[in-house]
């Protein structure tokens, strides 16, 4: 049952206005959990990927794409998207232009587009972004700030 029928089978009376902007964020969200499930990315399509069998500290600063598949801890900076798959294991202050997380983020993240936590996905620490999308099965603990 969608929350519209769930409204109608209420019998409560909403505004017309109100249901139409209901229906536009709803709408909006369901695209926006499309567009993020369809992000699966090949390795191959990445710039830089760091293997499953990498442990590094440090920084990192990257100007294109990155995926990380191990463990890394110490500050990401990278200019373009960065992809987090589900073996990794990330302790770091994050930011990306795009942020998509399968694995394991301890640690405040920030994006200057997009910060996706997908099924799955484990965060504790701060999203900043202007777009934050947590899938229904992810766990996350911390607080999320929408900034324009």
């Amino acid at each position: 049952m969608s929350f519209l029928q769930f409204i109608d089978s209420c019998m409560l009376c909403w505004h017309p206005l109100l249901l139409a902007e209901i229906s536009l964020d709803l709408y909006y969200i369901d695209k926006m959990a499309e567009e993020v499930k369809l992000s699966v990315v090949d390795e191959e399509e990445v710039d830089t990927v760091l293997g499953s069998e990498i442990e590094f500290e440090g920084d990192i600063e990257s100007s294109k794409s990155l995926m990380i598949k191990g463990k890394v801890s110490g500050n990401i900076n990278c200019s373009a998207e960065l992809y987090i798959t589900e073996q990794a294991e990330v302790r770091s202050t994050i930011h990306a232009a795009t942020i998509v997380i399968r694995g394991k983020v301890y640690g405040d993240i920030s994006a200057d587009s997009l910060i996706a936590v997908l099924d799955w996905g484990h965060v504790e620490g701060c999203l900043v972004a202007p777009d934050i999308y947590l899938s229904p099965n992810c766990v996350f603990k911390g607080t999320t700030v929408i900034k324009s």
